[in-house]
């Protein structure tokens, strides 16, 4: 190819490099960029895939080596105002900064991000046409600097410099750099912004997936700075959008507790049921609403909706359980047999579709131990003990419970110091 001067050019060497990248030809492909360099010093395609390729190889160090000599970049600091010669050079950046991610150098990832998160010049492009009601939003996000008209000739956006994929990876990284390093108040700041943007503008959007993962982290950094209900608002969304989705859910369920608002979920939790009526995760969140808030008989109706629904899963037999159980300590209830009856049917229920599991164990021990059954709570809780689980803790301490009750107070110590004591 080198002595046809028709086939000796960079754009045919490139596409032969990454021919050879792609089939693992490594120290090859290494050596075409490199040529290719030697002709065109600023091909910034050949620098990321040099960059790429010294990864794959596990030598960060080179990748930063060989970006550093192509970077151009005149900063400010790392909240300042970032100048990019060209596209190139956001691109370089960018590059840049994921190596230092991978290497786990995060404070030097985030002095090359933070600039170019900051930077409202990068986001611009042609604003979505306002729907109803839009028009207070978007007025307060013009007065915030966003700027949604056609962009100037010669400025480009991020999106369009970086693409969809690279900039959703951006965004994801910086917001796990910032949450780790506790600085809670700008991830929240910078996953809200960008956010914001992309859902304004006409050309580009994220997919479902890469919206539900920046709305994840950006609930997460709330959530640890003790922003609870910031964080429900948030989480409510993603729970309307995905339905059966269980984590979201267990988050939803931890900020029920935190929040403790008893007036507006359940109103909720008619919506949503509402919109799916055989959601299961639906139906449970509404039933362990009334569950923690004391109404027994409205959890235990809701418990039974989703009972129809899946009448083997282990959490919903173990729920209705559970509830019958408390319910049989009410002073209220008239046939507390039946209910006790009625409890333990589905625990033991729960017991045998985990298949006799140490969990499964300890909580139908915990059970026959809230109703004062001691004689069949201790052949189980002395069952948990011969594993290796960690709960084993748990019905050690409870065991003890029973042995002190009964005026064993060496044997409760006993057991105390053999598996509870550190």
């Amino acid at each position: 190819m080198e002595r046809v001067e028709e086939y000796n050019h960079p754009e045919l060497w490139f596409k032969v490099a990454a021919c050879m990248a792609e089939s693992g030809q490594l120290e090859s492909a290494l050596n075409t960029y490199q040529k290719i360099l030697s002709v065109e010093e600023d091909r910034e395609e050949a620098v990321l895939a040099m960059a790429n390729i010294y990864n794959q190889r596990n030598q960060p160090d080179l990748a930063s080596d060989i970006i550093d000599r192509y970077v151009q970049r005149d900063s400010a600091g790392e909240n300042g105002p970032v100048t990019y010669n060209s596209k190139k050079d956001l691109l370089v950046v960018i590059q840049k900064a994921f190596n230092h991610f991978s290497r786990g150098d995060y404070a030097t990832f985030l002095s090359l991000s933070l600039p170019i998160a900051n930077d409202k010049n990068l986001r611009v492009g042609i604003w979505r046409r306002a729907r109803m009601g839009m028009d207070k939003v978007n007025k307060r996000l013009k007065d915030k600097g966003y700027s949604f008209d056609k962009p100037a000739p010669g400025q480009h956006s991020i999106i369009e410099l970086l693409g969809v994929e690279r900039y959703f990876q951006f965004l994801a990284k910086l917001g796990v750099t910032l949450i780790w390093l506790s600085r809670f108040d700008e991830a929240v700041a910078i996953l809200e912004e960008h956010r914001t943007y992309m859902n304004r503008l006409e050309e580009y959007s994220f997919d479902e997936v890469q919206i539900k993962t920046l709305k994840w982290l950006t609930s997460q950094a709330l959530i640890k700075n003790s922003r609870y209900w910031d964080a429900m608002k948030l989480v409510r969304q993603m729970c309307s959008s995905n339905p059966n989705s269980a984590p979201i859910w267990n988050l939803y369920q931890l900020l029920a507790i935190r929040t403790r608002d008893r007036v507006s979920n359940p109103r909720w939790h008619h919506r949503l049921i509402a919109m799916y009526p055989t959601s299961l995760p639906v139906l449970l969140a509404s039933a362990f609403h009334y569950h923690i808030s004391g109404y027994h008989k409205v959890a235990i109706q809701k418990y039974l909706e989703a009972y129809k629904l899946n009448r083997k899963h282990p959490m919903v037999l173990l729920c209705l359980g559970v509830c019958y159980i408390n319910q049989s300590m009410s002073r209220t209830t008239s046939d507390r047999h039946s209910v006790v009856a009625n409890g333990f049917a589905f625990l033991h229920a729960y017991y045998m579709a985990t298949k006799q599991s140490t969990e499964a164990t300890y909580n139908l021990a915990r059970g026959f131990h809230q109703l004062g059954l001691y004689y069949l709570a201790i052949p189980l809780y002395e069952k948990v003990l011969r594993t290796d689980d960690d709960i084993k803790m748990e019905a050690a301490y409870n065991l003890s419970l029973i042995y002190r009750a009964s005026g064993s107070h060496e044997l409760a110590r006993a057991i105390l110091t053999e598996h509870v004591v550190i």
